[in-house]
């Protein structure tokens, strides 16, 4: 599970699966873009393994019993907004620098010269950077379930080297306009320190283009008319149905992302259940799916005000 210094997020256990099928697109009502990476194969699931029948379910917390009524009985479409995003590219150090404003001959504190730094997370202008480690799966690339370090990299829009570096590696085109999330990560854990001291061991990591690139951004189309996954429609009434038993563990704290004041950010939900890579969960006022392959994430934040949460985190 991933652990994010910046917010403080934790996770709390492994999850029950449960049986998520259909068929059917994410974001139907948009034409497929080209080219694209052909999913591999379902994200790693964190739901637990399957407990022995002897084993007694642990009582559902009352608060996660009543949303996922709640969801169930939604009369959708609410509005909603969609993200999607996908993982194929490779980015090596002098580009990431660019990125930030600087030159591969420059040091770390140089190229961070213009930024407001607060903790592991800077600021400059409109653009956003923040750098997180991850324990388990999430953030990026899609599926990991290896320890790893994220640099996250909110941008209002995509320059054309930044658009030529995305279709260089095989990503499909994003948006001429609105925000982005650009996301670097590497398979190690850099060492503690402030932010320039972790950058700087962060980017010798991704030395010779070995940091793993992925990208998420909004998609404009009509609020969905149900709860969708790369697999297709889910129910949440499923889900209603393994309450009934009960709970295999607590719902864990992570993240997706989300538009926030008009920049993607990586935000903070109650993930409920997971499995084969999809995830149904809660925030205040939302239902939020989110789900993974190997190339891809599509994310969901369904509006319901009744959906309330205990405090994340």
């Amino acid at each position: 599970m991933l652990t994010v210094r910046a917010w403080g997020v934790r996770g709390a256990g492994a999850l029950a699966a449960v049986a998520l099928a259909g068929c059917g697109v994410f974001l139907g009502a948009r034409a497929p873009v080209h080219p694209r990476p052909a999913a591999k194969k379902p994200a790693v699931s964190r739901s637990a393994k399957t407990p022995p029948a002897s084993a007694r379910p642990t009582p559902c917390p009352t608060w996660l019993v009543r949303d996922v009524k709640l969801a169930s009985s939604v009369k959708l479409p609410v509005p909603t907004q969609q993200l999607a995003g996908f993982g194929a590219g490779h980015v090596g150090e002098a580009t990431v620098k660019a990125w930030l404003g600087g030159s591969s001959q420059q040091s770390v504190r140089e190229v961070l010269d213009d930024w407001r730094i607060s903790g592991l997370s800077a600021t400059q202008g409109s653009e956003a950077l923040t750098l997180l480690t991850y324990r388990a799966r999430h953030v990026f690339p899609f599926g990991r379930g290896n320890p790893g370090t994220a640099l996250l990299l909110s941008l209002p829009g995509l320059s054309e080297a930044q658009r030529a570096e995305i279709a260089h590696d095989g990503l499909p085109t994003v948006p001429s306009t609105g925000p982005v999330q650009l996301t670097i990560t590497v398979n190690t854990v850099v060492p503690p320190g402030t932010l320039a001291a972790e950058l700087g061991a962060f980017l010798g990591d991704i030395h010779g283009d070995l940091g793993s690139l992925a990208d998420s951004y909004p998609v404009a189309a009509p609020p969905p008319s149900g709860y969708v996954t790369y697999a297709g429609p889910t129910r949440p009434r499923d889900l209603a149905h393994v309450l009934q038993v009960g709970c295999a563990g607590e719902p864990v704290a992570t993240i997706a992302p989300d538009v926030v004041s008009g920049a993607v950010v990586q935000v903070r939900y109650w993930s409920s259940t997971e499995a084969n890579g999809i995830s149904i969960g809660f925030a205040p006022g939302r239902v939020v799916v989110e789900s993974e392959t190997d190339a891809m994430t599509q994310v969901g934040w369904y509006a319901e005000p009744a959906i309330t949460v205990p405090p994340l985190p």
